[in-house]
């Protein structure tokens, strides 16, 4: 999972390196899909139109050298009385594709981005509704992935104004019974993540995710990987890789790996 972030010519060099980490699946934000060249397949990555009408030649997107094809459908009320394509209420903030692994069989991906030309809170909230259908669709839910940059931070001091905001949007992804996989894979001497400023002292299980240029010694964890209780009980490993002065983005990728 990875945000790839900065500009065209940085975007270029990001996609170089996905392909390098020879993901099985990607989920990517902020992604331009390049002319060509690349050994897979993508789904998304076209255009993100904000609030004030400009069109963001970028979105979310999901690579995979394994086939890759839409959700057919999902029920649209509690009682399972229809089915209908899943709908985008805000095109480039989420896309969903099924990934067919060989070896493995299908499993549902999904890149979710907080987009910050509006509440970053208040853009997760309406694509969890999206996505609610297809979490609750068994076809699909039982073994999916999703993540992304949602732009939350619950590292903010006790008393901002933020932060309730910030621990709700993540609640609401675990009331669905998704894992956590950064913190599900941290071993359990690791002891509070160095200069994160939370109010959780001795029990963080924040991870850093962000390098911001302005703020190089606050380690922000703005994203996110979380696995259904099928997938996450085969995980192996989740971190975040800090690739220093090699990396285009200011995002660290996530990876993760599971057992067959």
């Amino acid at each position: 999972m990875w945000n790839l972030d900065e500009g065209r010519s940085a975007k270029a060099r990001s996609w170089k390196i996905v392909e390098e980490l020879q993901a099985t699946v990607a989920l990517l934000n902020e992604a331009r899909v390049p002319t060509g060249g690349l050994r897979g397949q993508i789904m998304g990555g076209e255009s993100t139109v904000g609030r004030d009408d400009k069109i963001r030649k970028w979105s979310t997107a999901i690579f995979s050298p394994h086939k890759l094809h839409d959700p057919e459908d999902v029920w649209t009320t509690a009682w399972g009385k229809r089915r209908a394509p899943l709908a985008n209420t805000r095109a480039g903030s989420w896309t969903a594709a099924v990934v067919s692994i060989p070896d493995v069989g299908e499993v549902t991906a999904v890149a979710l981005y907080g987009l910050l030309d509006e509440r970053s809170d208040a853009s997760v909230h309406r694509s969890l509704s999206d996505l609610t259908p297809l979490f609750e669709d068994r076809r699909y839910g039982e073994r999916l992935v999703i993540g992304g940059d949602l732009n939350t931070w619950t590292g903010w001091a006790a008393g901002s104004r933020h932060l309730a905001r910030d621990e709700a949007v993540l609640q609401r992804i675990e009331a669905f019974g998704f894992v956590d996989c950064l913190v599900a894979a941290q071993k359990s001497d690791r002891g509070p993540l160095a200069g994160c400023p939370c109010r959780f002292g001795d029990a963080c299980t924040h991870t850093r995710t962000r390098l911001d240029r302005n703020n190089p010694e606050i380690p922000y964890q703005m994203d996110y990987l979380f696995a259904s209780p099928a997938l996450a009980a085969g995980l192996i490993t989740c971190e975040a890789l800090d690739m220093g002065e090699n990396n285009p983005s200011d995002h660290f990728p996530i990876r993760a790996t599971f057992a067959k």
